[in-house]
């Protein structure tokens, strides 16, 4: 059987520079972030759904989400 690991099609590839492409779009939208919310918004984007709103839920307990909220409510961004 034929597949692409055979054809050598993987010594090809590691040439060009796929990270680049792919993740440019998740890189511009991260320099855009200016606050916690945008922030949430590059994951949401980023991440699969079902590991985002895992995530987004506190990971099980809600405790360690609204610890997170705390945390970052007592802290001030400044863009520069």
């Amino acid at each position: 059987m034929i597949n692409p690991h055979k054809l050598g099609v993987h010594k090809i590839l590691q040439h060009i520079p796929l990270n680049a492409v792919f993740d440019s779009p998740a890189k511009a939208r991260l320099a855009k972030a200016v606050n916690i919310a945008d922030l949430r918004l590059c994951a949401k984007a980023r991440a699969h759904k079902m590991v985002f709103d895992y995530l987004d839920a506190g990971a099980d307990d809600e405790i360690s989400l609204r610890r997170g909220k705390d945390a970052y409510s007592e802290l001030e961004m400044h863009y520069h």
